[in-house]
Parts: structure tokens; C-alpha cells; sequence
């Protein structure tokens, strides 16, 4: 999970031909010798980088049945969900918590190095909080 985080710092720092090239591993090497990565004004140290990596959704107890409205960004129409967001909603519903998902058109905002706003995401998220509760 944290690697999709550690890809904007790689990704931020190409445009700059005096820097040392850095790799995800690199950052990752970083936080296992106790250092910190600061990645988009975010400091992350070793141990919540340990945190984070540990924690599965399988080990989350979902007592409260709060409904969960998934959304997936795709690059085109027709995508359908992927295999692990299938796989994860599945854990979600066989605990009994009702889940509405939906694929979403737009870039991968995380994978770009400049901040880009998915519109349909947005759109869809402002749907669900005006519209009916599921």
C-alpha cells in the first residue's frame, strides 16, 4: 500500500536532473535503517510505515455495519472492478456490511506527479452523501 504513496516522490523527483535518481526500494531501505521519507509534505517514519504495511482488511473487525460505497478509478468505460477490489468487497459483504461499488472514468491521481482532480469521483462521492442511504 505504502508503495502507490513512496511512487509520488519518485515520481516528483524525476523532473530534477541534478537529484539522484531514487526507487521505491531506495525510500523503503530508508525507513528500515530508522530514517524518515517525507513524501508530499508528509513525514513517514519506520514505524508507521510498519503500521500501515501490517495492517490486512480481513483483520479489521467491521462490527458496526456502516454501509461502504467503493469507488475505482478506471481509464475507460466498461472496466469492470479488479480482482482485488472484487476480493476485498467480498471480505467486506460476507462480515454483513452492505456495499455499494462503482467504477469511476479518470486518471489515477496518485500515480501522477502534479495533484489532478477526478471529476467523476467527485461526482460521485457528492451522489452518495445527497442521495439515499443505502
Amino acid at each position: 500500500m505504502l508503495n502507490q504513496f513512496f511512487r509520488l516522490r519518485v515520481a516528483s523527483k524525476m523532473d530534477e536532473s541534478n537529484e539522484t535518481k531514487e526507487s521505491t526500494e531506495d525510500l523503503r531501505r530508508q525507513l528500515d535503517q530508522g530514517g524518515t521519507v517525507e513524501v508530499a509534505g508528509y513525514s513517514i517514519d519506520h514505524r508507521l510505515a510498519d503500521s500501515i504495511s501490517s495492517v490486512e482488511l480481513r483483520s479489521l473487525q467491521m462490527d458496526c455495519k456502516i454501509p461502504v460505497c467503493w469507488f475505482e478509478i478506471v481509464r475507460s468505460e466498461g472496466r469492470a472492478l479488479s480482482p482485488v477490489s472484487e476480493a476485498a468487497l467480498k471480505q467486506i459483504r460476507d462480515s454483513g456490511v452492505p456495499v455499494k461499488s462503482q467504477c469511476v472514468i479518470g486518471e489515477p491521481f496518485w500515480s501522477l506527479p502534479e495533484s489532478s482532480p477526478v471529476s467523476e469521483l467527485l461526482s460521485a462521492t457528492r451522489r452518495v452523501f445527497e442521495g439515499p442511504r443505502l
